[in-house]
């Protein structure tokens, strides 16, 4: 009885029903959507410190808003400091694999 050598990720294609790739639907990268996601919690970072220092000069009518925003940019630091401890966790997952 013979034994067939293991096939690659391209076999993966028909048990999926589509095709295996590193693109999302769009055909954007992963390296592309975490850039974009990086830069979005950066700008609403800055949008948040814009707030608070016209809060701070009373230039802020209201102060709803300038708590929305904090809370934006902080929601969006917290999610991006998550997403980078997954990969951290994923690539010492690969390091730690037998080959």
């Amino acid at each position: 009885m013979p034994i067939s050598g293991i096939e690659g990720i391209s076999s993966l294609n028909g048990l999926l029903g589509e095709s295996v790739s590193t693109a999302t639907a769009d055909g954007e990268s992963f390296a592309n959507v975490l850039t974009e996601a990086l830069g979005n919690a950066s700008q609403l970072e800055a949008v948040d410190n814009v707030s608070a220092a016209a809060l701070l000069s009373e230039d802020a009518s209201n102060l709803h808003n300038v708590v929305l925003e904090t809370q934006k940019a902080q929601l969006a630091v917290d999610l991006a400091v998550q997403v980078r401890n997954r990969c951290v966790e994923a690539y010492n997952e690969i390091l730690r694999m037998q080959v």
